[in-house]
């Protein structure tokens, strides 16, 4: 324990032990309050604060990117750009590139046709290209890569936005500049 010098402890502290106790069980408390605080702050600022949304950014561009390059080599081999139109696509394009796993996710699709998101397993390389309904999301399935067909030469890719609404590349969805 460190020291204190006595000019710094009152009279009435050093006689009462309860006062000593409550002082302490005090200082504690604030202590414990101080670290909740600082680390809930912390936590809002990494969700929501602007290096999380200027790294969700970077993260889309790069994957924009892949994907754009998987979009061509399918369009070389085929002389037209896939025909499967929304999140799915990527099954489409998954064997021209590689993307890391933590951005790819899966959907399965149950006996009354609804499809539900494949739950990844925690520290376990997840082998997109084994899995169908395959899709690409920039740190969780919500901010999805969406790809609409526009004619047989062209097409649009976006994100959905923070909004995690599918707003079809408008509100605040980011859209590919290609």
């Amino acid at each position: 324990m460190i020291p204190i010098p006595e000019r710094f402890v009152p009279q009435f502290i050093k006689q009462n032990r309860k006062v000593r106790l409550l002082l302490i069980v005090c200082l504690f408390l604030g202590f414990i309050f101080l670290v909740i605080y600082e680390a809930k702050q912390i936590d809002k600022g990494f969700r929501a604060g602007p290096d999380m949304r200027g790294l969700r950014k970077n993260i889309t561009n790069d994957l924009f990117d892949s994907v754009a390059v998987g979009l061509r080599m399918f369009y070389a081999e085929h002389r037209h750009y896939p025909k499967i139109d929304g999140k799915h696509f990527f099954d489409s394009i998954k064997q021209y590139i590689s993307v890391d796993d933590v951005y790819v996710y899966a959907d399965s699709l149950d006996k009354d046709g609804r499809m539900t998101p494949i739950k990844k397993r925690g520290g376990k390389n997840f082998d997109y290209c084994s899995f169908n309904n395959t899709y690409l999301g920039i740190g969780s399935h919500e901010f999805t890569i969406i790809y609409r067909l526009l004619t047989p030469d062209s097409y649009l890719l976006y994100s959905v936005g923070e909004n995690h609404i599918d707003e079809d590349g408008h509100g605040d969805d980011v859209l590919y500049e290609h």
